[in-house]
């Protein structure tokens, strides 16, 4: 039963200290109007935007109040630069102490990563941070208000307030279950274990020592794991929100379940030498624990798998993002924009589409992306520009292709019928082709290929059996600017630093509140790689320890069903009723039970995460025969070894 209750707070703890890098990230979002004061202001012009700087900063000297601001900049989709103005190195250690912000790299499995630099409040005075609007505030409510009072008699500045909500209470909730769960498996080791600790406190044991040698385990494997299990997933992740009050309240959640081990010391000897026998609780309790857990196992598994298939299969592109040297994505942020007349957007893709056709030649640009997925029929459409062949010529045979075709559309034989004709058309136009004299070509092809594609979030994706839309040549004469169509983000260039100022200087990148951003394709698709590998790692860790407790759990409830059934089971053995008729009740519990988890996983998983179906099936028989396997292997181990002893010792 300890192995059982250690197996279930790995798990546990995997995911708290998870959630809890989760929270920190979602937190440098959020903490500087969560828990400071915080004040936005407004400026008419750069000579009134330095001296509000100033102002502030002499201040804050003058009333005894330290200050920060704070700096956003999204790198590409995934990676932010997230920079502090911070007044003294007292700001410093209260953002450490109280919110556990440092300069460091934030690592999150979902939210993506965040680089954290503190600079001197002053530097936000550079005409590359004249997009900074609001400042936050540390120290008492009265300096701060008369610091208030001392800056708007001069600007317009809010009244330094609490405007966001903080996720404490998240973490609070989290872990406190974690402990609830401490104590409840705990509660249900010790009523496990509590006849066999009588006996042999009957045998002349000492009570004391029982109790100490139990405190003593328990605390020492509760923090070993905690301490571990922290260091293990902070090796993948970064930021721990809370720490101090994480360990406090584990720390609690130990000590309590530590207490319960003086229930040893109130027993009665009578109770446990008659047949009176509490394992039929700890039993009825644990077959609802290992339906939950077997429910957690095979939605586990499925995910996990899906995950490491979906991204193992993305791994597999490292050689062709090797012959892409010298190409890279361009992000176009904003820092807070200048534009009138236009929406940031309109004024963003309109730079695109001038980028694409202008430097199209230069930059041999590269479009291979997700155009339409049409769920109904369960096809995937992907367009692709003349220059990203090179993503599709290893699947797909493109000598097939006449010299004429302005475009090829690849489309598998299986899906023939469920093709939408205009939606094709359609896609052709988001080409800059048009339909209107372009000759399209299609081509049929068979077998099973899994095509990667350009997806800005995590570079490359695979996609099985898609509809190719392949543009067989450019007429830059011909292109139709206006039809052109696509998630910029995902447009591969080829071009110089030259090329990258010039296109700054052309469209008035800097004076319109822009930011140019390159990212290498190669320096990029490494960095997904490793961070795919990070959470391969931690998925089949969550794997491995399911499957574990799944086990423990099985062997826990066979022995359980000997100690209470102990002589009916020996008497049949006697008798000659074979060991599945013997077991009957227990083989059919897990069988059905597993069945039914795995139909309710299928039904549920397909609507929240359209997890693969075959494989949940796969994973689901899986699991009903490892867990067949292993009540038999015990069953078999626990009649050999214990019939005889049942027979003479009866309820011992």
């Amino acid at each position: 039963m300890r192995i059982a209750k250690f197996c279930i707070l790995v798990i546990i703890l995997i995911f708290g200290f998870a959630l809890q890098s989760e929270v920190t990230n979602y937190e440098l979002w959020n903490y500087s109007s969560a828990y400071y004061r915080n004040s936005e202001y407004t400026y008419e012009n750069e000579e009134e935007r330095l001296e509000l700087i100033e102002d502030i900063y002499n201040g804050c000297e003058k009333y005894n109040v330290e200050c920060f601001s704070e700096c956003y900049k999204d790198i590409d989709g995934i990676n932010v630069d997230y920079t502090v103005f911070y007044k003294s190195d007292k700001t410093k250690e209260e953002l450490l102490k109280k919110n556990r912000v440092t300069e460091h790299r934030y690592i999150s499995l979902l939210s993506g990563n965040v680089d954290v630099e503190f600079k001197g409040f002053l530097e936000q005075k550079s005409e590359n941070y004249k997009y900074i609007y609001d400042v936050s505030f540390i120290g008492n409510d009265d300096d701060i208000d008369k610091l208030y009072a001392f800056l708007s008699e001069n600007h317009s500045i809010s009244y330094p307030a609490i405007t966001n909500g903080s996720e404490r209470d998240v973490i609070y909730s989290v872990w406190s279950i974690i402990v609830f769960i401490c104590i409840l498996m705990t509660c249900m080791e010790i009523i496990y274990n509590k006849k066999e600790y009588i006996v042999r406190i009957s045998l002349g044991e000492s009570v004391k020592r029982i109790i100490l040698y139990n405190i003593i385990i328990n605390m020492i494997i509760s923090w070993l794991l905690f301490f571990a299990i922290r260091a293990a997933v902070f090796s993948v992740l970064y930021g721990e929100f809370m720490r101090t009050q994480i360990c406090i309240l584990y720390g609690i959640g130990v000590g309590l379940s530590c207490l319960c081990y003086l229930s040893y010391g109130i027993y009665d000897i009578k109770k446990a030498f008659s047949n009176v026998n509490d394992t039929k609780v700890i039993l009825r309790t644990t077959y609802v624990i290992k339906v939950a857990v077997t429910a957690i196992t095979i939605f586990t598994l499925v995910t996990n798998l899906s995950i490491l298939l979906k991204d193992a299969a993305s791994l597999s592109n490292a050689k062709m993002i090797e012959n892409l040297k010298g190409y890279s994505y361009i992000r176009l942020n904003e820092l807070g924009h200048d534009i009138e007349n236009n929406s940031l957007d309109e004024y963003i893709n309109a730079i695109y589409k001038k980028i694409y056709k202008e430097f199209y030649e230069e930059s041999a640009p590269i479009i291979c992306e997700h155009a339409l997925i049409d769920e109904d029929n369960n096809v995937n459409y992907l367009k692709v520009n003349e220059n990203g062949k090179c993503f599709i010529d290893k699947y797909l045979d493109l000598t097939e292709i006449d010299d004429k075709s302005d475009v090829a559309v690849f489309v598998p034989k299986d899906k023939i019928d469920a093709i939408d004709f205009d939606e094709v058309e359609y896609i052709v136009d988001e080409l800059g082709i048009g339909t209107t004299d372009t000759k399209i070509q299609y081509i049929y092809y068979k077998g099973n290929i899994s095509v990667p594609y350009i997806d800005q979030r995590i570079d490359l994706e695979n996609v099985m059996n898609p509809v190719v839309i392949l543009q067989n040549r450019m007429d830059i004469e011909k292109y139709n600017e206006e039809l052109f169509s696509s998630d910029y983000r995902e447009i591969m260039f080829n071009l110089s630093e030259a090329q990258i100022d010039e296109i700054k200087k052309k469209y008035e990148i800097d004076t319109k509140g822009l930011e140019l951003i390159q990212v290498d394709v190669n320096e990029s698709y490494t960095y997904h790689n490793n961070f795919i590998r990070k959470l391969i790692a931690f998925c089949s860790s969550l794997c491995f320890f399911s499957i574990i407790l799944q086990m423990v759990l099985i062997i826990l409830i066979v022995r359980m069903e000997y100690k209470l059934h102990a002589m009916e089971l020996a008497v049949k053995k006697i008798l000659g009723f074979g060991l599945t008729e013997r077991n009957k009740f227990l083989i059919c519990f897990g069988v059905i039970t597993n069945l039914i988890v795995m139909i309710l996983v299928m039904i549920i998983g397909n609507f929240l995460v359209k997890i693969s179906l075959p494989l949940c099936l796969l994973i689901g028989i899986s699991v009903i025969f490892l867990e067949l396997l292993v009540t038999f292997i015990n069953l078999i181990i626990i009649e050999k070894n214990s019939v005889s002893k049942i027979l003479k010792g009866g309820c011992l």
